[in-house]
């Protein structure tokens, strides 16, 4: 595979047509005890066509990454192999993010995630976590902001994508926005009862994350924290309007979108079809500090202002 050491830094990478298939981890960077600040990195990095794949831990697993983006990239059955000695965790991908650094602009867009980490306690397609949690990570806090994860088909997994360590109440990554995705067939099969939550979608940290606009599998939408059939989402998603079909390059909506989504967001419905949404505790009690956005008929910001 393709590894970087824990003191090793790389910048201005392209990668395309290429495959890292077949191997223990087809990538991994180390970052762990370089804590930083001003440590070593893994920036301004581009992939695109390439195939991470048939790995037996994790298709790729990075503790250091930044401005980097992933397009039309394959990630299939990677994880399978629950022999391995930290089974536990296999993942598609597992972006776990440690040291004391702002880590930031992080793409994943047009690509493919199917078929990882069946049967293993936590395994997802993918994960991504800022580490800010117990001793170590406490002392080293990193952050990671901005993180856009769109057009992507991710199904048939074990868990689809999930947002900070399970139990860790990480306090980010901030600024997430999954949308205009397939998440669907994202099942549990792993025989025991103690894994962490199981979906499609899964916030295990403290901050939002703009699920809408995504395909769960059945037009009435998630289950789980949602009312639908489809794939679960998890608190601290908000999942509303929703794809009603599978087709991404036409996509048609769905949801009333009404009340409270995930106790953040407060959405009132015009006579005239535009939307306004407020973030704030309550929507009879905003003052200060709430933003409210105008919507069109298909969910794009037409403006905004915050007081």
């Amino acid at each position: 595979g393709f590894k970087v050491s824990t003191n090793g830094s790389i910048d201005d990478f392209y990668i395309v047509d290429s495959a890292f298939d077949h191997l223990t981890y087809g990538w991994y960077f180390a970052k762990h005890g370089n804590w930083g600040p001003g440590g070593s990195n893994a920036t301004n990095i581009t992939v695109e066509a390439t195939s991470f794949s048939y790995n037996d831990a994790k298709g790729l697993y990075v503790e250091k990454l930044s401005d980097t983006s992933f397009s039309n990239v394959t990630v299939v059955e990677n994880g399978r192999n629950t022999a391995f000695w930290n089974n536990d965790w296999n993942a598609g991908f597992d972006i776990n993010l440690k040291g004391e650094e702002n880590y930031q602009n992080i793409s994943v867009t047009g690509s493919t995630f199917n078929g990882n980490a069946y049967d293993v306690k936590e395994g997802a397609a993918l994960e991504i976590k800022a580490r800010d949690d117990g001793s170590t990570y406490g002392a080293h806090p990193a952050t990671l902001s901005n993180v856009t994860i769109t057009g992507n088909t991710v199904t048939n997994n074990e868990r689809g994508i999930r947002l900070g360590e399970p139990g860790r109440d990480n306090a980010g990554p901030t600024n997430v926005v999954v949308t205009n995705n397939i998440i669907s067939g994202n099942t549990q099969t792993y025989v025991g009862t103690d894994g962490s939550f199981y979906g499609g979608l899964i916030n295990m940290s403290l901050a939002p994350v703009d699920g809408s606009k995504n395909w769960w599998g059945d037009a009435s939408g998630p289950s789980g924290e949602g009312s639908g059939s489809g794939d679960a989402v998890s608190t601290n998603v908000s999942y509303c309007p929703w794809l009603s079909t599978d087709d991404l390059n036409n996509p048609s909506y769905a949801g009333d979108c009404l009340g409270y989504v995930q106790g953040r967001t407060f959405i009132d419905q015009a006579d005239n079809g535009l939307l306004l949404s407020a973030d704030g505790d309550h929507p009879s009690g905003m003052t200060d500090g709430f933003t409210v956005r105008l919507y069109d008929e298909n969910w794009n910001v037409l403006g905004e202002q915050t007081t």
